[in-house]
């Protein structure tokens, strides 16, 4: 018989869910069964952490992490001469924020889909090496996005097409930087890390995600992806229930009028006046129709 492995952290333990409720209706996220290491969740984003020193003290310190930020992007998708497409983005921070947005990301099919980039305001744009993902940071010297600010354009071009993507956000924390007397151990360091992530505040926007017609899958291809995404793009929240059959329809009616350029345009006006849409997927849609005429 495998011995039960006891966890480390007693808010992960199965034997004992009173003392777990107990501890969480405290804000404790990690409580170390062994030395009485602990994190404290003491309003959203802010923790007081316990570190036990050598000595068998017990000190405490404080850290923020970058959450409490309230971002949105808004997105223009433009059809270009030659093929692409320009992803124009905007990037806001809300004036209900604490923190300054210091950094964001989309998530990209394939890493070498970007040709061109262009970085305002002192805004760098990479694709990391190993990381399907656009990132954006501001340079040394450079203003982060303050509560109730925007950037300026930060624009990409790519052959491929319109899609719903995901979005990541960083928060830049007031006191980001932990302060511990002594080198934190494993199992503290691993919990520390853990509440790092929530720094990556979630959101969705549009990006080029799906391959050109050229690379085998034809203008049926395009229509094929445009449509799937709409169940996509109905989960985020960028479509209204209501709104769904019609931008369906849009779809099966552009694919049978692949070969007609005029009704392909025509479709891509009609999505455009769609109510109970997202004003940002719906203009991409419209133009990815209206390309398909090209």
């Amino acid at each position: 018989m495998t011995p039960q492995v006891i966890p480390r952290n007693l808010l992960d333990a199965q034997d004992d869910p009173k003392l777990v409720e107990s501890l969480r209706s405290q804000g404790f996220v990690f409580v170390d069964r062994m030395t009485g290491e602990s994190i404290r969740e003491m309003s959203p984003c802010r923790y007081e952490i316990t570190q036990k020193l050598s000595s068998g003290e017990s000190r405490r310190a404080s850290v923020e992490v970058g959450c409490l930020i309230a971002p949105t992007v808004d997105v223009s998708v433009v059809a270009l001469e030659d093929g692409r497409f320009r992803y124009s983005y905007t990037l806001k921070n809300g004036t209900m924020a604490e923190q300054s947005i210091y950094g964001w990301s989309i998530q990209l099919p394939v890493s070498d889909i970007v040709t061109a980039n262009a970085e305002a305001e002192g805004w760098r744009f990479t694709t990391p090496s190993g990381l399907n993902r656009a990132v954006w940071w501001p340079l040394w010297g450079t203003s982060v996005v303050a509560p109730g600010q925007k950037s300026g354009a930060l624009s990409i071009a790519s052959r491929y097409w319109p899609g719903v993507t995901d979005a990541i956000f960083l928060g830049s924390a007031n006191d980001r930087i932990l302060e511990l007397e002594e080198e934190p151990s494993q199992a503290l360091d691993t919990a520390l890390a853990r509440i790092h992530q929530k720094a990556k505040v979630p959101g969705t926007t549009i990006g080029p995600m799906f391959p050109p017609p050229s690379s085998g899958i034809g203008l049926n291809g395009i229509i094929d992806h445009l449509d799937a995404d709409i169940g996509s793009a109905a989960a985020r929240g960028l479509v209204d229930a209501s709104a769904v059959p019609a931008l369906y329809r849009a779809l099966a009616e552009a694919r049978l009028a692949v070969s007609t350029p005029e009704r392909l345009k025509a479709l891509g006006n009609q999505v455009s006046g769609l109510g109970g849409v997202n004003p940002n997927y719906r203009h991409a849609l419209a133009v990815a129709l209206r390309a398909l005429a090209r």
